[in-house]
């Protein structure tokens, strides 16, 4: 058995919610009634107890976490737009990468990928692109 301790919270709570049907035997469609949950949330969240524990109740990570939603071309164009001297604003960068997005027939990227990206730019590369003399003293 899992120690209480290091169940997420989140799964606890979830516990809680299907105790009356566990301890009591209420219908999940009564407990869906009652509350705010879908009878099919309360369902999937049965399944995944009876096959993890508690545990199973755990929010699970996101199965995309890490990934750029970019297509390669797009990442590309946004690195060499963040390395041409004079550095041009996150901002400009997003409008440009946006408008080559929209004529390729992609979905446009969120300020925040694109800002993702340049951030992920090593702080060298910037300085060999925007000052080469502070790149070679460095």
């Amino acid at each position: 058995m899992t120690h209480p301790a290091l169940v997420p919270p989140l799964a606890i709570e979830r516990y809680r919610v299907l105790e009356p049907h566990l301890a009591d035997g209420i219908p999940l469609a009564d407990l869906a009634r009652t509350g705010t949950l879908s009878e099919r949330t309360l369902q999937r969240w049965l399944g995944r107890y009876r096959a993890e524990g508690l545990a199973g109740l755990a929010r699970l990570p996101r199965n995309d976490r890490g990934r750029l939603h970019l297509p390669e071309h797009l990442v590309e164009l946004t690195r060499t737009l963040a390395t041409k001297r004079p550095r041009p604003p996150v901002a400009a960068i997003h409008r440009k990468v946006q408008e080559l997005a929209i004529a390729h027939g992609h979905r446009t990227p969120s300020y925040a990928a694109v800002a993702r990206v340049v951030r992920a730019i090593p702080a060298s590369q910037i300085a060999a692109a925007s000052d080469p003399a502070v790149y070679r003293d460095q």
